[in-house]
């Protein structure tokens, strides 16, 4: 998992394995509460992680929000108004994986 450095106010973090189609409100709610959210879509086939993804987009910008992948099936939901930062190692690394 890449590190990165948080920039803003300190906020509520909520995370959640996306299991089951009903967890998919389960972030856009929290989030409508000010939380930030990561969550992950690991057991599904494609089609259906990215229909849940889909939906879980819309209700974002819906919100006024952004998605950003960390790694992987791993997402960050914050929003519009929050920064994020990869630390420049990171980066860096990143870069030269895909040399």
């Amino acid at each position: 998992m890449e590190k990165g450095t948080a920039v803003g106010r300190e906020q509520s973090c909520f995370f959640k394995n996306i299991e089951l189609y009903d967890d998919v409100t389960a972030i856009i709610d929290s989030y409508k509460k000010g939380v930030v959210c990561i969550f992950r879509l690991n057991a599904y086939e494609n089609a259906d992680a990215q229909g849940m993804l889909n939906y879980i987009c819309g209700g974002i910008y819906a919100l006024d929000g952004n998605i950003t992948n960390i790694s992987g099936n791993v997402y960050l939901a914050v929003h519009s108004s929050e920064k994020i930062q990869k630390n420049e190692e990171s980066v860096r690394q990143d870069q030269e994986c895909k040399a």
